[in-house]
C-alpha cells in the first residue's frame, strides 16, 4: 500500500506523525509496538503510538528522525508499506525533489555518523557584501570570541557539549555536493538592496548571529532602535534584538533563536540577508538549505512530485488586489474538520475578531457558512463547517486552496480558489 503525508506545522510542533485513517484502519491492529522505516541510505526503528480510538502515531525516534533529515513544513514523505510493520520512505523537499540523504546505518548510533569529519583547508564559512552597487568579498576578523577561529577537531571525535557551541561547520565528503549547491544558489542572489550573507554555524544555530562589520559599519551604527524585523517569502516575520557594542562586534541576539527554530535552520544552510527598509530597519532572509534532486527517484514517486509542483506553481500565480491566502491540504485540513489561518493574514485583516461566520464561495456559485475562531491574534483558525465544505470540493490531499477576502463588511465573504493536484499514487 502506497501513501504520503504533508509535513505541516502540528507534526513539527508536536514531534510525532499519525498514520492515515484508511491505512490504521487496514493494518493498525496487526502491527507491532516498534516501525521498521527503510530510507535509501539505512534503516531506522521508530516506537509507534496506539490509541483507543484505532489512532496510530510514529513517535519515539520520531523526533530524532526529523531533525537528522531536516524535515520541514512544506516537505513530502512517501511510504510503502511492505508489512509486519515495515515501511518504505522517500523525503522530497518544497522544491518537489528528493533530498540528498546523509550517511545513515541505524538510528541507535547515529549521533556518531552526524560528526563532522575534515580537513584543515575545507570552506568554513563564506559572508559577501553587496552594497546595491558594486559587490565584494568579505573575510570575518579572527578574534578570540570567534567561532572561527576554533581549531578544527580530527575527524572521527565527539564534541563536548561546550565545544559543540564553539565548533564551526565544515561540510563532510557526503555533503560537499549538497553543500557547494547551495553556496552556488546564494552565490546567484543579486539585489539593488544592500545585502549580506551567512552560513550557518553550531553558534549560530544554537544562540546568535554576527552581523558583518563593514555591514553594520555601513548601514546599522546609527540605528535608533534595538530591534530588526525579519521577514521570510511567505509573509512571517519576526522581530529580534539587534546590539552593535563596538564598531568591530554586532549581533542579532534575542529572538534570533525563534527564527532559527521556526525556519528549522540547519548547519550549512546559507543566509542572505537583504535590508529591504533602512528607515524601519526591516531585512528579507533568503534560506538556501542543502537539497538537492535525487537520482534514485521511482517514475511513481518522480510522476507525483512533478504534479504536486505543477500544483503549486499555478497556485502561485493567483494574483489579486483583494487580500488573500494560499493553504496546502494535507492530512489533519481534510479529516479534523478545521483549517489554520495563516498568522500574518489574522493579524492583518481578521484583527481583534474572536469568533464569525465567514461565506466561503466557489467558482461555480455555491457558497457554505464556516466559522473563524481566533484564541490569540496569531492563532486563527476555520472551524464549524469546514468539513462540509471539503467534502462537498471532494478536497484531496496536495490541493492547493487560495481564500480571497472580497467583503471586509459586517458579513465577511471569501472567494476560494482551488488547485487540484492531478497526480496520486494508489
Amino acid at each position: 500500500m502506497h501513501f504520503y503525508e504533508i509535513i505541516h506545522t502540528s507534526v513539527i510542533r508536536d514531534k510525532r506523525l499519525e498514520l492515515p485513517k484508511e491505512f490504521t484502519v487496514k493494518y493498525g491492529k496487526k502491527m507491532s509496538d516498534n516501525a521498521i522505516i527503510k530510507v535509501p541510505n539505512g534503516i531506522w526503528h521508530i516506537g509507534l503510538k496506539k490509541k483507543a480510538q484505532g489512532a496510530v502515531w510514529f513517535k519515539n525516534g520520531w523526533p530524532e528522525f526529523m531533525e537528522f533529515y531536516s524535515i520541514c513544513v512544506g516537505h513530502v514523505i512517501f511510504f510503502r508499506y511492505d508489512g509486519n510493520s515495515e515501511f518504505q520512505l522517500h523525503i522530497f523537499g518544497k522544491d518537489a525533489t528528493e533530498i540528498d540523504y546523509p550517511s545513515h546505518i541505524d538510528n541507535t548510533n547515529h549521533e556518531d555518523e552526524m560528526t563532522s569529519t575534515h580537513s584543515d583547508d575545507d570552506e568554513v564559512e563564506v559572508v559577501s557584501i553587496h552594497s546595491g552597487s558594486t559587490q565584494s568579498n568579505y573575510e570575518p576578523s579572527m578574534t578570540s570570541e570567534s567561532p572561527l577561529n576554533q581549531k578544527a577537531e580530527p575527524g572521527g571525535h565527539k564534541f563536548s557539549q561546550e565545544s559543540q557551541k564553539q565548533r564551526t561547520f565544515v561540510p563532510t565528503r557526503s555533503h560537499s555536493k549538497a553543500f557547494q549547491a547551495a553556496i552556488k544558489a546564494a552565490d546567484a542572489f543579486r539585489s539593488e538592496n544592500p545585502f549580506y550573507r551567512v552560513i550557518m554555524q553550531a553558534s549560530y544555530i544554537k544562540a546568535y548571529v554576527r552581523v558583518p562589520n563593514d555591514f553594520a559599519n555601513s548601514y546599522l551604527r546609527n540605528i535608533t532602535q534595538s530591534e530588526i524585523t525579519l521577514g521570510i517569502s511567505d509573509g512571517r516575520t519576526w522581530e529580534v534584538g539587534y546590539v552593535f557594542r563596538t564598531p568591530t562586534e554586532s549581533r542579532l541576539s534575542r529572538g534570533w533563536c525563534r527564527f532559527v527554530a521556526d525556519n528549522h535552520l540547519k548547519e550549512g544552510d546559507v543566509c542572505v540577508f537583504e535590508l529591504v527598509d533602512r528607515e524601519k530597519i526591516q531585512m528579507t532572509v533568503h534560506i538556501f538549505r542543502q537539497q538537492k534532486r535525487f537520482a534514485r527517484n521511482t517514475p511513481e514517486i518522480k510522476n507525483y512530485a512533478a504534479g504536486f509542483q505543477a500544483t503549486l506553481e499555478a497556485a502561485k500565480e493567483f494574483t489579486s488586489e483583494n487580500p488573500f491566502f494560499k493553504v496546502v491540504m494535507h492530512n489533519a485540513y481534510i479529516n479534523r474538520g478545521t483549517v489554520t489561518v495563516p498568522a500574518v493574514f489574522a493579524t492583518s485583516h481578521l484583527t481583534n475578531i474572536k469568533q464569525m461566520v465567514i461565506t466561503l464561495r466557489v467558482s461555480d456559485g455555491r457558497t457554505w457558512e464556516v466559522l473563524y475562531v481566533s484564541q490569540t491574534p496569531t492563532n486563527g483558525r476555520i472551524c464549524q463547517g469546514w468539513g462540509e465544505f471539503v467534502a462537498d470540493n471532494n478536497l484531496k490531499e496536495g490541493d492547493v486552496c487560495v481564500f480571497e477576502l472580497i467583503d471586509r463588511r459586517k458579513n465577511f465573504e471569501m472567494d476560494v480558489y482551488i488547485f487540484r493536484l492531478k497526480y496520486s499514487i494508489d
